[in-house]
């Protein structure tokens, strides 16, 4: 289940909607991959895909760039497969979706990361819990005023 939110400034015109949480696009191991939008990136977790030690965390997840506070919502993948193979250190990101990938006993893991598209550091994953009643916590990113609120608009699978 998931749940959207109209995310509003009180000082200025921002306005940006915000997608959190886990629907049936998602039920599926192979949903990993999937939804991908770099194709190296798809194309490596497809291949890992017969070795994944554990379901794969997938889920929309709230980011938020602690340097100019730009927020969105996006695809958030976690998986653990078996290998010590160090050529998947070579999955080099493309555009602004990465992927985190360490080795530790015999184990590989993988995380997406992603860039803030404005200034290119690396975006918080505040997860899909995130309590949106706390927004205003976030300076806006248009007016940079402590002025954001959150409307709930929709439940979704």
């Amino acid at each position: 289940m998931g749940e959207a939110y109209h995310i509003l400034c009180n000082d200025c015109d921002f306005k940006k909607d915000i997608w959190v949480g886990i629907g049936f696009n998602h039920c599926y191991p192979d949903s990993a991959y999937k939804l991908m939008k770099n194709p190296k990136i798809k194309a490596e977790i497809k291949n890992r895909l017969p070795f994944v030690v554990a379901a794969p965390s997938v889920y929309d997840s709230f980011f938020h760039c602690p340097n100019c506070d730009f927020i969105d919502s996006k695809l958030f993948v976690s998986m653990i497969t078996l290998g010590t193979d160090t050529d998947v250190l070579d999955a080099i990101p493309l555009l602004e979706e990465q992927l985190f990938v360490s080795i530790k006993n015999e184990a590989i893991y993988f995380e997406t990361t992603y860039s803030c598209p404005n200034c290119q550091t690396k975006l918080e994953n505040l997860g899909s819990n995130y309590e949106f009643e706390n927004i205003s916590e976030i300076p806006c990113q248009q007016c940079r005023r402590h002025s954001l609120t959150a409307q709930p608009f929709m439940d979704w699978d």
